[in-house]
């Protein structure tokens, strides 16, 4: 079975998803922010086959029913460095984004222009970044990987541009293969890669493509060793480090620690208006718990995710965040947020 047969689902168009919102308030507390005069919005999500477009479209379900005749458009996308540059471009409004791509872009990173118009707009799920190898290998470390073909994630993800960069923190040199998911999978069952790296798995719930690799070729998490982690630290501090439950692949096998950067929703400064953040955050929050039935991955605490952005929220997402009470760090105040 295909990774995308197993992870398909329901969606309205190929391309995207259109909705329009009926009149109505949002269930909640009183406010003075009316609704946007802004009707249109583009969503740069992720490719249909990902449980976090669901997600997507979830969340443009529950903006359907709070803003009345906004058209929220999801679009399908090559994931966080393709919607980056379409953001830049004003292509979306905005984009499925991820906090170590926030941090380059911030500051003009990994080959990213420096931008700082840009915008967090509510958190959406973890984004833990395991890596596995054949069960039967004699790979015990990522040192091993040295000269062995390996894919450090899809072709032009951040999954990819993440795992390059630990490799060549820690001196590893592999072969790296670069495709997408579905021909690494073929390319790790057919006995042509010895591994692979997959961003987006769940901490406590298996992943549908590692399953399927699993099906043809037993694998094994891969671990990153204490001295692994603390070089890794050292060379990206923008990477939390998260307990990833193994045994939901391998029984009986103990938690290991595996990098993770956070994914967001993101817009720009001019973006939208603030209206318009103030009810799309609004939205989902509401509507989390219904968000959550589409993808566990979304199922997190806010207040504890926020802390984690490395660049400002926008000016409408704090007013709701502050509104129902959350504390804001200072740091993701933007300048242009008026009390």
């Amino acid at each position: 079975m295909t990774y995308r047969k197993m992870f398909s689902f329901v969606v309205v168009g190929i391309m995207s998803l259109v909705v329009a919102a009926k009149p109505g308030f949002a269930a909640g507390q009183e406010t003075n922010v009316p609704y946007p005069k802004d009707k249109s919005v583009r969503a740069g999500t992720t490719g249909t086959s990902s449980g976090a477009y669901a997600y997507w479209v979830a969340m443009a379900r529950a903006v359907q029913k709070t803003i009345p005749g906004v058209n929220f458009t999801v679009v399908e996308s090559g994931a966080a460095v393709e919607n980056t540059k379409r953001l830049a471009m004003g292509q979306f409004e905005i984009i499925h984004q991820t906090t170590t791509n926030s941090y380059y872009v911030w500051n003009g990173l990994s080959g990213f222009e420096k931008n700082q118009n840009i915008r967090e707009l509510l958190p959406l799920m973890y984004g833990p970044q395991a890596s596995f190898v054949r069960a039967d290998s004699p790979i015990r470390s990522l040192k091993d990987l040295d000269g062995k073909d390996f894919s450090p994630g899809a072709r032009g993800s951040t999954t990819e541009i993440t795992w390059v960069a630990i490799l060549n923190a820690l001196g590893v040199k592999p072969k790296l293969y670069r495709a997408g998911y579905s021909d690494i999978v073929n390319a790790y069952q057919d006995g042509r890669i010895v591994g692979f790296a997959k961003g987006g798995v769940a901490l406590d719930l298996p992943d549908a493509l590692v399953l399927d690799a699993n099906t043809r070729r037993p694998l094994r998490a891969m671990v990153t060793s204490e001295a692994e982690i603390k070089k890794v630290r050292e060379a990206m501090p923008e990477l939390t480090w998260v307990p990833l439950k193994v045994s939901v692949y391998t029984k009986g096998a103990p938690d290991i620690l595996v990098p993770s950067f956070n994914i967001t929703a993101q817009t720009t400064k001019d973006g939208i208006s603030e209206e318009m953040a103030y009810w799309v955050v609004r939205a989902a929050f509401e509507n989390k718990q219904e968000m959550v039935k589409t993808f566990q991955g979304g199922n997190f605490d806010w207040q504890e995710m926020i802390k984690t952005f490395p660049v400002p929220l926008h000016s409408g997402a704090v007013r709701y965040l502050e509104e129902i009470g959350m504390k804001v760090p200072a740091h993701l105040i933007p300048p242009e947020y008026k009390r």
